[in-house]
């Protein structure tokens, strides 16, 4: 099946799938559909219509205007489209099972509000090796993102994004995955095997934003762009792709295990924290923190307030229990022919802490 349509009159969408007024929709099937047209808001709209599939299809949006998409799925009809058909339901609803397998997306606005998929509190969305593109025509500029996560209305979750090909084009889009700046907490996730190009960030997030169980395994900017840059909280994430460098507001793992393959970097004091929990107070408690032009071993409270500095860490050298960090020190004079005195200097050397010059 192939879909047009004209260069002046733009619908809104070509395919709206919803569930009607009493709740119920399609499992709607689409094989190899080929739509090439201009919508002033996506190609395919759908809310809250369950366990549908994508197969080979060719989604193209082509209108020159802000705040497109090509794929929305969405629990609460964010957009707020209606039918001359049919009453469609209101409110939140159920929007779980979606998969998509291989085609091409393109969205061709290139504005700072034009994605490619948009997600609005839905559940359990895979994609399976498609091309994505979010771009102006040949690349004349940039759209916002392929994957824009919109937190509005609730969290997205078990989101699989597997080998999708992001086109890079003179002015990619500005993310491969973004969330929106809104006080969620969205996940599981896995992203694997992904190249997205961009002219912003691999993945992006407000400061509102948190991410929960994201995998995110070999996933590259193809040399494009900039990697991983989270405003908000990362949590329990696993990272294991090395030409990535991960920024983030804030790292936790209180409820989660982390798994970092690679540099991780944050701006002002940050902290990386090993605790054991077996205890109901006393906890054991360590963080390695960076601190002005330091790094800190730490111990700390039940509150995570560090009580004791054990290591003090520069390029200048070491300092041990709270004292600061020196040089290596050289240590000179003679040893008398005290044994236990050379056995000392010959261990502190061996060790690496001192420089022995004594005689």
């Amino acid at each position: 099946m192939s879909i047009t349509t004209d260069t002046v009159t733009y619908p809104q969408t070509c395919f709206l799938r919803a569930r009607n007024s009493d709740g119920r929709s399609r499992s709607d099937r689409l094989t190899n559909v080929y739509v090439w047209g201009y919508f002033s808001q996506t190609v395919d709209y759908n809310y809250g219509s369950e366990d549908d599939m994508l197969v080979g299809c060719q989604f193209y949006n082509a209108a020159p205007v802000a705040n497109t998409s090509v794929l929305d799925i969405t629990g609460h009809n964010i957009r707020g489209l209606t039918s001359t058909f049919t009453t469609i339901s209101t409110g939140l609803q159920s929007c779980i099972d979606h998969k998509i397998f291989g085609g091409e997306f393109g969205n061709f606005a290139g504005t700072t509000t034009s994605d490619v998929m948009r997600l609005d509190d839905v559940r359990f969305i895979k994609l399976y090796g498609p091309w994505m593109d979010s771009s102006g025509p040949s690349g004349s500029s940039s759209g916002r993102a392929l994957v824009y996560i919109d937190g509005t209305n609730g969290a997205v979750g078990g989101l699989m994004l597997s080998g999708v090909l992001g086109e890079a084009s003179i002015n990619p889009a500005r993310y491969g995955v973004l969330f929106s700046n809104h006080a969620r907490v969205h996940g599981p996730m896995l992203i694997e095997g992904c190249f997205f190009p961009n002219a912003g960030n691999t993945l992006g997030g407000g400061t509102g934003a948190s991410l929960l169980g994201l995998s995110w395994i070999n996933t590259t900017n193809s040399s494009q762009g900039g990697n991983i840059n989270f405003a908000g909280t990362l949590q329990g994430c696993q990272f294991d792709s090395t030409s990535s460098t991960v920024v983030a507001g804030t790292l936790s793992g209180d409820n989660g295990t982390w798994n970092i393959n690679q540099l991780v970097q944050m701006n002002g004091e940050s902290s990386l924290g090993l605790r054991d929990y077996s205890q109901a107070s006393g906890s054991q408690w360590i963080k390695l923190r960076n601190a002005s032009t330091s790094f800190l071993v730490s111990f700390c409270d039940d509150l995570g307030n560090p009580t004791r500095n054990s290591l003090q860490v520069t390029k200048t050298g070491f300092g041990f229990n709270g004292a600061a960090a020196i040089a290596k020190p050289t240590v000179t004079g003679s040893k008398a022919g005290n044994a236990a005195l050379a056995s000392l200097v010959t261990a502190l050397a061996q060790y690496g802490l001192i420089t022995d010059s004594t005689t």
